[in-house]
């Protein structure tokens, strides 16, 4: 997609803390941390904005508080299965019938990548340090999810008139079990009423797309980011 792109805008990727060939970073792992980390990498680096920023899963929740705390800095959003945000607040918003467990569900798979990275933290081989950095990053990005950086998203009520487009899977997510079918009609909803925080964004449904659509469909992406580029 790097390449496609590339003949459109200049393509800047980074690999997040903890990530790939990225050093961990200081806890908590929370979006508005993320947030921070990339606004410091794009001015280190010398990327002068205003950006295009895509972000897939946590990484579209990334891109949401960023563009809530330096709105100035942002040209449009390509949100790519963006996490359900407001359902931390399903208690009072009715839904917690249908997927009851699911924040002990999340909170005991952060635990459990969080002793698998404690497991190899001491590890001398490359590869099995950087898996225990990864494992340790995305336990507290799990943890963080349920207890912040999903209020943190929440918080932010609207993107003006900024350009957004976002892109939801439409094929159910097997981990969930028996509330694979409820939990997705939800996320998708969800993706829809983020849409509707720009003036004129779109919400795309990729039905025959799993959670990775950029494996998935990606040019079903590509078609996003050049449409929300022609309105930057």
């Amino acid at each position: 997609m790097q390449d496609q792109l590339a003949a459109d805008a200049r393509v800047c990727t980074y690999d997040r803390a903890g990530y790939g060939r990225s050093e961990p970073g200081p806890a908590p792992r929370h979006s508005r941390q993320a947030a921070t980390e990339l606004k410091l990498l794009l001015e280190k680096a010398r990327v002068k904005g205003p950006y295009l920023l895509v972000g897939h899963s946590l990484g579209g929740m990334n891109a949401q508080v960023f563009a809530g705390n330096y709105p100035d800095l942002v040209a449009g959003l390509v949100l790519v299965d963006p996490p359900p945000i407001d359902f931390v607040r399903a208690p009072r918003g009715g839904a917690e019938p249908a997927f009851p467990g699911l924040h002990q569900m999340l909170s005991g798979q952060a635990a459990e990548l969080a002793a698998a990275a404690e497991q190899t933290a001491n590890a001398t081989d490359p590869q099995a340090k950087a898996q225990s950095r990864y494992l340790a990053a995305v336990a507290s990005e799990l943890q963080m999810f349920v207890s912040e950086s999903a209020e943190q998203a929440i918080a932010v009520e609207s993107f003006g008139d900024t350009p957004l487009v976002v892109l939801a899977a439409g094929r159910p997510n097997p981990d969930f079990g028996e509330q694979a079918d409820a939990f997705q009609r939800f996320w998708i909803e969800q993706s829809r009423g983020v849409a509707q925080k720009s003036v004129g964004g779109r919400f795309v449904l990729v039905p025959e797309s799993g959670h990775h659509l950029h494996q998935d469909a990606p040019d079903r992406v590509v078609e996003a980011v050049r449409q929300a580029l022609s309105r930057a």
